[in-house]
């Protein structure tokens, strides 16, 4: 009836060891090394990585096709881990809530002096100062350089 050729077993093949591959990575735990996982967790890495498994995923069986997204995941995780960004962004405070806490210690209650300075009499305009009577001139340096 249907008849296996060459490309189709040799196809088959090549899927159930990407699948083993995938399967591999997911079930061990490997780690991703240091120099590998700071250009992966980049954004130009996630969509090298994610163009290239799309491109790939266009022949691929269904069942190797969410293994390989759940691997894919994996591998972002464990290379934003490696690089340590995962604890930045889960750990420190973003601008909005430094800002609302420093914030917090700016409420300072109107001191006396504040009082006093709105009270007074605004500032009368007077008269232009006068034309400058003298100019200035550089004395004798005695052998000095100038700075």
């Amino acid at each position: 009836m249907f008849k296996k050729t060459q490309n189709t077993t040799n196809l088959m093949s090549s899927q159930l060891f990407l699948l083993i591959i995938f399967v591999v990575y997911i079930v061990f735990n490997v780690q991703t090394p240091e120099p590998l996982a700071s250009m992966i967790d980049s954004t130009f890495g996630y969509v090298v990585i994610i163009a290239l498994f799309a491109i790939l995923a266009i022949n691929l069986n269904p069942i190797v096709i969410v293994v390989g997204i759940f691997a894919i995941y994996l591998l972002f995780k464990r290379s934003s881990i490696s690089t340590g960004s995962l604890a930045m962004t889960k750990f420190l405070p973003t601008e909005n809530v430094k800002s609302q806490y420093l914030s917090a210690f700016n409420q300072f209650p109107v001191t006396l002096e504040e009082e006093v300075v709105q009270q007074m009499a605004p500032l009368q305009p007077g008269p232009a100062m006068a034309p400058k009577t003298f100019l200035p001139i550089m004395d004798n340096l005695h052998n000095a350089s100038s700075v």
